[in-house]
């Protein structure tokens, strides 16, 4: 008896980013799991379930065999309003801050107690910004200069909606 063939998608580059896409987060032993898993980073119900929904939202949002797939806020799920499709370089643009930071912001570190320093990364080299006696006005120039470099695709230290640099 021939095999049975759910649809002719399985095969496709596509479905394979939404195959690892729901393993890294459904699970803790998929690659990467730990990170996405241990961070409750989940995939919504509408594309967790269905195939044909996100390859229709794939489709409709420009998707191309040259992009992939990133998530707008890395502290939030993959669902249609947090995701979108980028070149790989402009994803290298949107990383979450490291955990080995002495700073909770991304850019600003603690040079010595009540002086913060400012360094952005950009075009493989890291950019010193200066010395700030608050830590927050460092974050918020970080955002400045992080939209400046990055434009849409910046990974910020504050959301532009709430009192957030303004692009």
């Amino acid at each position: 008896m021939p095999r049975k063939v759910i649809h002719t998608d399985s095969r496709t580059r596509l479905y394979k980013i939404w195959s690892n896409m729901k393993n890294r987060c459904n699970s803790p032993k998929g690659y990467n799991g730990k990170i996405y898993y241990s961070r409750g980073i989940k995939v919504c119900n509408c594309w967790d379930n269905s195939f044909e929904n996100f390859k229709k939202w794939a489709v409709k949002s420009g998707y191309k065999p040259t992009l992939q797939i990133d998530r707008i806020d890395n502290n939030k799920g993959k669902k249609k309003k947090n995701c979108r499709w980028v070149t790989k370089h402009q994803q290298s643009f949107n990383k979450r801050k490291l955990s080995n930071c002495t700073s909770k912001y991304k850019g600003v570190s603690l040079k010595r107690p009540g002086i913060w320093a400012l360094q952005i990364g950009f075009n493989n080299k890291i950019i010193y910004c200066g010395l700030f006696r608050d830590e927050i006005k460092a974050a918020k120039e970080y955002d400045k200069l992080a939209i400046k470099f990055f434009g849409e695709y910046a990974s910020l230290n504050f959301p532009k909606t709430q009192g957030g640099v303004k692009s």
